[in-house]
């Protein structure tokens, strides 16, 4: 079966980044892309409040008028702006050689959208950032927030600006996600021949556990290592990032423990806002 990454683009400062990701993996994976750029209800017009108390009759006629004029041409201008994102993204991928690339336009819930289409879908890539991206720095996207919790595929988080992946970091924690994440990461040929360490969060001077994990993956052809941090395990993670120039960190999204699922404000998030690194986010 070929594979398949659905990508999601919106024409914001992390479209390109989200594109050179999208790219790295289609062609590691040898899979089709489908890029999808949804528009929300409220950018397709929304009906006005119910103002009768406050206007007379003629007045309430001609402004509903001029909201309904606004909102068309609004509308009008955001579905020609979405389709031109699409395709300037579709050439970008196809001058950087990704082979089957489609795209579509949709109107509507963007988690509806991607629920709709994760069936057979190997991989979903999205920024960590949407249009106020500027103005949010210290804030994830609306929109990522919710398909981390209820995306069932792998989420690829680019970063603002792509790096060539050479250097990846597994935060490990010992629970179910992590423990997927590693399952996929032995037989997926994305991240083969990168260099890995398996880090973990713990004031002990060893860990047994963390050993036979990188034993496993030095089986299947990695060059991994284990490496002990000390402190929050969401500081300890962002800080090795930076001090061993890696370039992917993976995270598993719920922690060992049933009562640790994961929620806003959990070690995982912290991580996705904080590390300046693509995130590959497993469930």
């Amino acid at each position: 079966m070929v594979a398949k990454i659905l990508g999601l683009i919106d024409g914001s400062q992390y479209t390109a980044s989200v594109l050179d990701n999208i790219a790295f993996a289609a062609k590691r994976l040898r899979a089709e892309v489908e890029l999808i750029h949804a528009i929300g209800r409220r950018d397709i017009g929304s009906a006005p409040s119910d103002m009768s108390g406050s206007l007379d009759l003629g007045e309430r006629e001609e402004l509903l008028k001029e909201l309904a004029a606004h909102d068309e041409q609004h509308a009008r201008l955001a579905r020609k702006r979405g389709r031109l994102v699409l395709s300037d993204a579709a050439a970008k991928l196809a001058a950087d050689g990704v082979e089957t690339v489609s795209h579509d336009l949709v109107l509507g819930d963007l988690l509806e959208e991607i629920e709709r289409r994760e069936t057979g879908c190997d991989l979903v890539v999205l920024g960590k950032r949407g249009d106020a991206a500027n103005f949010a720095k210290l804030h994830l996207g609306s929109n990522l927030e919710r398909v981390m919790r209820r995306t069932s595929v792998p989420v690829l988080i680019a970063a603002r600006a792509f790096r060539p992946i050479e250097r990846v970091l597994v935060a490990y924690d010992g629970g179910p996600s992590i423990s997927k994440a590693l399952d996929w990461l032995r037989v997926s040929p994305l991240l083969k021949g990168t260099r890995i360490e398996v880090a973990k969060a713990t004031g002990k001077s060893s860990d047994a556990e963390l050993d036979r994990v990188c034993k496993t993956l030095k089986a299947e052809g990695f060059d991994a290592r284990a490496k002990l941090l000390t402190g929050d395990p969401d500081d300890a993670v962002v800080a090795e990032c930076e001090r061993e120039a890696i370039d992917l960190v993976i995270v598993g999204a719920s922690g060992h423990s049933s009562l640790r699922r994961f929620l806003v404000g959990s070690t995982t998030s912290e991580i996705v806002r904080a590390c300046r690194r693509p995130v590959l986010l497993f469930r």
